[in-house]
């Protein structure tokens, strides 16, 4: 009922969406979007708890917790860097997307965070002013933001100095947030975790293509290519005709037609190569829905049948096809 009387409110405002999004526990790119859903019904929410307070006590305790401006403050900060790496994220587990545009975007994140964090008086003002403003949207009694106090003795927080409230969280909650995005960032996609395979991504500088690294990086490949000679040979040649190239995809389709079978072999690992493993993830989410406590008996083949029609579901399957295949088959129930 709480739902469907939100969704009443939602649909009298001016919303793009009609509906929140539930923060999943196992998929982090859609913790990015849920965040920048509640920011955008956060004025909404505060109408709503006000009105369900006469219903249910606990709507004012969730009323004045989003209307503490620590929270808002948190709030703002955790929407101004997700909303730098949504899109990112959706991208990188593609399955279409390969390994070297995603270390490219990734870097060129890096590089922005490093902005964000090196100007952040300047960055984190509009992000302070934001959170003012919503103080006021959700109706709370403060007038401003407030400094917190500052204790002698301090154990659940920091005594961060500052003259002000603004000073205070710059330096208590974004600079420490920037901080650890870039941290993480930088353990995930650093140079010291760069796969060795991504060495090829030489091939699509053309003529200006490192010869060895592209050797260092095929000894791991040496079972899927002709001979090491072969494609140091066609490297050489490969860096006397070719030209720079905007992708793999790309760089693959001049191989293929330029003949040039073992680096196009070369490059299709690299274009195979996953970025993440989110896909693979996927296929067990998939699962968990098929093999339920009633289809425990079920075999392998009908299983790995399922699973594909359940994965590929884009996918128009032949109704004729599917019952001439399946009438060939002896079975000893006749069907009447």
């Amino acid at each position: 009922m709480r739902t469907l009387r939100f969704t009443k409110l939602v649909k009298l405002s001016s919303a793009k969406r009609e509906k929140l999004v539930p923060l999943c526990p196992t998929r982090w790119v859609e913790r990015h979007d849920a965040v920048l859903v509640f920011i955008e019904f956060l004025p909404l929410i505060a109408i709503f708890l006000e009105d369900e307070m006469k219903l249910d006590a606990n709507a004012g305790l969730l009323l004045a917790a989003i209307r503490d401006p620590r929270f808002l403050v948190g709030l703002v900060v955790a929407e101004t860097v997700l909303a730098h790496t949504l899109q990112p994220s959706r991208i990188i587990q593609k399955k279409e997307g390969d390994l070297v545009c995603a270390y490219a975007l990734i870097r060129e994140i890096g590089t922005l965070f490093a902005k964000f964090r090196a100007d952040a008086e300047v960055y984190f003002h509009a992000v302070f002013v934001k959170a003012e403003d919503l103080l006021v949207e959700v109706g709370s009694a403060h007038d401003g933001i407030p400094i917190p106090r500052v204790c002698a003795r301090q154990t659940q927080r920091a005594n961060v100095p500052a003259a002000s409230a603004e000073e205070y969280y710059r330096r208590s909650v974004y600079i420490p947030f920037v901080d650890h995005v870039v941290a993480e960032l930088k353990s995930r996609f650093d140079d010291d975790t760069v796969p060795v395979a991504l060495q090829l991504k030489e091939l699509l500088r053309g003529s200006k293509a490192n010869v060895d690294a592209v050797l260092k990086a095929t000894k791991l490949y040496e079972s899927d290519v002709e001979s090491l000679l072969l494609v140091q040979t066609e490297t050489h040649r490969w860096t006397c005709s070719a030209p720079a190239f905007e992708s793999v995809k790309k760089a693959k389709e001049y191989a293929e037609a330029r003949m040039f079978p073992n680096i196009a072999k070369l490059l299709t690992i690299l274009l195979t190569l996953p970025v993440s493993n989110a896909e693979a993830e996927r296929s067990f989410s998939a699962l968990k829905r098929l093999k339920t406590y009633l289809r425990s008996t079920i075999g392998p083949d009908r299983l790995n049948g399922l699973a594909l029609l359940a994965v590929h579901n884009d996918v128009d399957v032949p109704v004729d096809r599917v019952n001439n295949k399946f009438a060939e088959r002896n079975r000893r129930l006749l069907l009447a």
